[in-house]
This record gives structure tokens, sequence and C-alpha cells, in this order.
């Protein structure tokens, strides 16, 4: 894996430095492990190694079932907290930050049979109905965390 943005090992949204350590509780690449896992149950370790032409050269890092779990908590955590926020606010009202324009799916995707985002969609109806309705209306019934499937 090589980063094609900087060649720089810094983390872009706050500029710091990845270290090896930080680098073995990156989030992402434990989502790598985990599908990796999913799709390749045979195999108990992954070795990923990232390049960062500009900043030290390939660094790689061994993961196993116990970063597996690692990375579980970590969601579930993560997920707990999302789910505690009863009215989410956007980024930006306007919708102009690159997070929005450029990475954002639920922005770039309109809602089934409307001409709105998706994000706007969610948005318009957490503010007409409230949080919980809106979870019981537009959720995923057959959602689950530990559920992967390739290519993701």
């Amino acid at each position: 894996m090589v980063d094609y943005k900087t060649g720089r090992r810094l983390n872009w949204a706050t500029g710091e430095e990845k270290t090896y350590e930080k680098l073995c509780k990156d989030p992402q690449l434990l989502l790598y492990n985990y599908a990796i896992s999913k799709l390749f149950p045979d195999y108990r370790q992954a070795i990923m190694s990232i390049f960062y032409i500009r900043d030290g050269g390939p660094f790689s890092m061994c993961f196993d079932s116990k970063d597996q779990k690692v990375f579980l908590e970590m969601l579930e955590k993560r997920f707990k907290q999302i789910k505690r926020n009863n009215f989410p606010q956007p980024i930006s009202p306007e919708r102009n930050s690159f997070k929005c324009t450029k990475l954002c799916h639920f922005y770039k995707t309109k809602w089934p049979e409307t001409n709105e985002t998706m994000c706007h969609y969610v948005e318009n109806h957490l503010k007409a109905f409230g949080y919980e309705e809106t979870v019981n209306k537009l959720a995923d019934p057959n959602f689950d965390i530990g559920y992967y499937e390739a290519p993701g």
C-alpha cells in the first residue's frame, strides 16, 4: 500500500506523525485485517506494508486474531458513541467541506425515489420526526455490525 496523497507519514485529519506504534493501532489497518480474516479464514496472520516514499520508506505490521477482537471492540465503541448522538450535525451546513463533496457517499447519493441527497433526507427526517422514529423508519433492518462481504 502506498500513500499516494503526500508520500508522508502523517494523519491527514490531525497532521500528527504516524509512528509504528500508531500504525499497529490504526483503525483503517485493523479494518483491513478484519476484512482479510473474513475473506481468508484459513490464515491466522496478515502482514501489511505501507510505503511512505517521502518519509521513512516501508513500515510492515503483523496482525492476528487478537487484533480482530481489538478492532471489533473499537468499532462497537465508536458505533455506540455515534448512536448516543440524537441529533447529528453536518460538518458544514452548506455541505461545502471537501469531506462532503469528495468523500461522503451520503452527500453524493440521492435517497431512493427522491431528488434529495441521503444526507439532506436524513437530516430533514430527524428535524421532522426525531431520532427514534428516524432510526426505526430509515435504518436497514438487516444491519449487523460484525458482517462483512467483499468488496467492502
